[in-house]
């Protein structure tokens, strides 16, 4: 009896501190081939580099556009960038002045003047509902929202 009554306990104990999901759909691909790179981050030491991201993924394209889904995830400020690696070398190629050759984008689809934007323009709330966010990538010479400051 103490046996069945331990296996009820289990099964009435209240679930673990997650997330249901998120869900992230990428748009504005030039490749139908290229495969995108995700990277979700889960402070601000993460995004500036200190820290490595809480996931990553390589996703392929498929109808001009990408999805991610991710679960497990524990409620709190999350961000993410995205780029297309057109050339397949794993990292976002720069032109001499530091600029994207490749398309990339950020959660909110937020772009920055000068460099990929702050922490606190990208950051994001994942609640106890699902989330979906989507991310439109974005090539160089493209022009960032006139409401966007260089991050500072």
């Amino acid at each position: 009896m103490p046996t069945i009554v331990l296996l009820l306990g289990l099964a009435l104990s209240p679930p673990a501190e997650t997330a249901p999901g998120l869900r992230l759909e990428i748009t504005g691909l030039v490749s139908e081939t290229a495969p995108v790179r995700a990277a979700l981050f889960g402070s601000k030491a993460g995004w500036d580099g200190e820290e490595p991201p809480l996931r990553t993924a390589v996703l392929e394209p498929s109808d001009g556009a990408c999805t991610w889904a991710l679960a497990g995830l524990a409620p709190g400020e999350l961000a993410l960038r995205v780029f297309q690696d057109l050339d397949g070398d794993g990292e976002l190629d720069r032109d001499e002045r530091g600029r994207p050759r490749e398309p990339y984008g950020f959660s909110g689809s937020r772009k920055g003047l000068f460099g990929p934007p702050g922490w606190k323009k990208v950051r994001f709330e994942l609640g106890a509902e699902p989330l979906v966010l989507e991310v439109e990538l974005r090539s160089r010479g493209e022009q960032p929202d006139e409401d966007e400051q260089p991050p500072g």
